[in-house]
């Protein structure tokens, strides 16, 4: 009999043992209670005869009696839900962290983390470790559907963007080589949204593309100043029998100047008609001097 309790002692040292190893390496439930169990086991095996061994366990008895409860917990923990463990983990600490400004405007959402984060703190999460997968999943759900609603969003304003590129390019005949220089930074911005699990990422890119489409524009103008300044080539000689009438001068591309309405100072206070008046004459001063001037006008 001796020999039985022996054995079993000793399984139980060597899986507490193991136990210690996987729970130095994060934030794990049950480093006391491992401890606890570790010193109380070690303690029985130290004796070597039988009857030492069994005296020491009815001295012990009530001791081994509240462990064997723990030790229970302990190695469903360790050998059945550790992973479940490091899913919640990477969860929390990954990836709702990165969207958790979008997800804690939910209510859903915040109640389910904050179940979790309870969960993750508790000394003795093992009675609430089956909520753990539903609770990710629900707020997975939540965090998809934000995340789609924002990069929709932001490949609609990017794709406006690049179409009003392409169409200022093919107006200036522009090279494919301005054409790749011109278009490149706002198609990977495109493609950096259309990967990324990330809402501030993707918030940045957006706001990122409207600096992109201003360079592009820059691009652009600087192409078509270049060729207004190349000397028109001196038109070939015709001769009376020839039928074909010179070609007609083609017109230079618009330059596309950006106007900003609210100025660079991005904001703009008016109190009285009059300054409603004047601002109003002012941003048709700027309009008309640019369109009278044969370019094109964004307003921003």
């Amino acid at each position: 009999m001796a020999e039985l309790i022996r054995r079993e002692l000793s399984q139980w040292h060597d899986s507490l043992k193991t136990f210690r190893s996987k729970a130095q390496t994060g934030k794990y439930p049950g480093k006391a209670d491992i401890d606890k169990g570790i010193a109380l086991v070690a303690g029985l095996l130290e004796h070597s005869g039988s009857y030492a061994l069994i005296e020491r366990m009815l001295q012990d008895g009530s001791a081994l009696e509240d462990f064997a409860e723990d030790f229970e917990d302990l190695d469903n923990f360790y050998n059945s839900q550790f992973q479940t463990w490091l899913t919640l983990a990477s969860a929390l600490n990954d990836q709702f962290k990165v969207n958790w400004q979008a997800l804690e405007k939910d209510d859903s959402a915040r109640d389910a983390v904050a179940e979790l984060e309870g969960i993750y703190s508790s000394t003795t999460p093992y009675g609430q470790l089956r909520r753990i997968n539903p609770l990710i999943e629900q707020v997975q759900t939540i965090n998809q559907q934000l995340l789609a609603e924002k990069r929709s969003h932001a490949l609609d304003r990017v794709g406006l963007r690049i179409n009003n590129i392409t169409a200022a390019l093919q107006a200036a005949d522009a090279p494919s080589e301005l054409q790749n220089l011109a278009l490149r930074p706002l198609q990977q911005c495109r493609q950096t949204i259309e990967k990324t699990h990330s809402i501030p990422l993707i918030l940045s890119q957006q706001t990122e593309a409207v600096t992109l489409e201003d360079d592009a524009y820059e691009l652009i103008n600087r192409h078509i100043e270049a060729k207004v300044k190349q000397p028109s080539p001196t038109p070939k000689p015709t001769s009376g029998n020839d039928p074909k009438p010179p070609p007609k001068p083609v017109a230079p591309a618009k330059l596309t100047i950006t106007v900003r309405a609210a100025g660079n100072s991005g904001e703009v206070v008016l109190e009285t008609e009059a300054q409603v008046e004047g601002y109003i004459r002012q941003l048709q001063d700027k309009l008309l001097t640019e369109v009278q001037a044969g370019n094109r006008v964004r307003v921003k």
